[in-house]
């Protein structure tokens, strides 16, 4: 089941690609086909929910405001726009590798904010994506 989750996800990271390609070729402004997208998700989403049974929760607390805040602005709209930008500008292939880095970063926050601790197999994850990173961008260049 988590391969075949992994499988979708990944076809509709590809697909997304796409289309946002494909609309900043045909000139359409970014902010709205993003705020479009994201409302079809969130559609999506509610209707999952409802179909699973699952109840919508709201925390009135400032930690969980304060985090859905982080999530939604800083995580989802602004990281959105910023990578939907680069993707019009070097392409989908280039672009892609860069998701690979992500991790990276997560890791690097998670260690200074929340005490992750390093394994061995975590620095060889980081080498091997450090490595991948610079193959690929020496490949597309020749």
């Amino acid at each position: 089941m988590g391969l075949l989750l992994c499988l979708c996800g990944t076809l509709s990271f590809c697909a997304g690609n796409l289309v946002s390609v494909a609309n900043q070729r045909r000139g359409l402004p970014l902010v709205s086909t993003s705020a479009w997208g994201m409302l079809y998700g969130t559609l999506w989403s509610a209707f999952l929910a409802f179909l699973l049974g699952e109840p919508f929760v709201f925390a009135t607390t400032a930690s969980y405001i304060g985090s859905l805040v982080f999530l939604a602005v800083i995580s989802t709209v602004m990281a959105f726009a910023a990578y939907l930008t680069l993707l019009g500008r070097i392409g989908g292939a280039r672009a892609g590798y860069a998701t690979v880095i992500f991790p990276v970063f997560a890791l690097l926050i998670s260690t200074a904010l929340e005490g992750y601790a390093w394994t061995a197999y975590a620095i060889i994850g980081l080498v091997l994506v450090a490595a991948g990173n610079v193959l690929v961008i020496r490949g597309g260049r020749r």
